[in-house]
């Protein structure tokens, strides 16, 4: 696992901007997959250890500020999300141009800091974007929509 540590410069194209409260506890960087959690609606970034990804969670975007609620309670802070756009992303997979239009994954296996392109059985997992272009063997830019409905599920083995 690769957990985001410190923000990133990520390159976005346009999309809207909306507000969002976020979970008690929670530190939140910018460029993260912003998520909200399925019983308070919450955002959080999935750390992969204390705040994970659980099924019912939704996708809401990609963080755009980076902001510290560790000592407050849920919604004290706001964080700033584009809603929908292209972002650029790590990738845990090698990639190739014949991965043009894959679907690419959050899970508690990949966190906040790698996505991935193969779906995982048995656990938690969410649809976050497709790739519209591939960087490099473990880089890519996807296209995403935070208000598309997608929510975390745990696909059978």
């Amino acid at each position: 696992m690769a957990i985001m540590t410190q923000s990133k410069a990520s390159k976005y194209s346009s999309g809207q901007v909306s507000q969002h409260g976020v979970l008690a506890g929670a530190y939140v960087f910018s460029g993260a997959m912003a998520l909200a959690k399925s019983a308070t609606g919450f955002l959080f970034t999935n750390d992969g250890t204390t705040n994970t990804l659980a099924n019912g969670d939704k996708l809401l975007g990609v963080t755009r500020q980076e902001v510290d609620n560790t000592l407050g309670s849920s919604g004290d802070i706001n964080c700033e999300v584009y809603q929908n756009g292209e972002v650029e992303v790590n990738v845990s997979d090698t990639l190739d141009g014949g991965d043009i239009g894959a679907v690419v994954y959050l899970n508690n296996t990949t966190d906040d800091g790698i996505l991935t392109i193969t779906p995982v059985l048995d656990a938690p997992e969410l649809a976050v974007g497709k790739i519209v272009k591939v960087i490099g063997a473990n880089v890519a830019r996807i296209k995403f929509d935070g208000y598309i409905g997608n929510e975390a599920a745990t696909t059978a083995s």
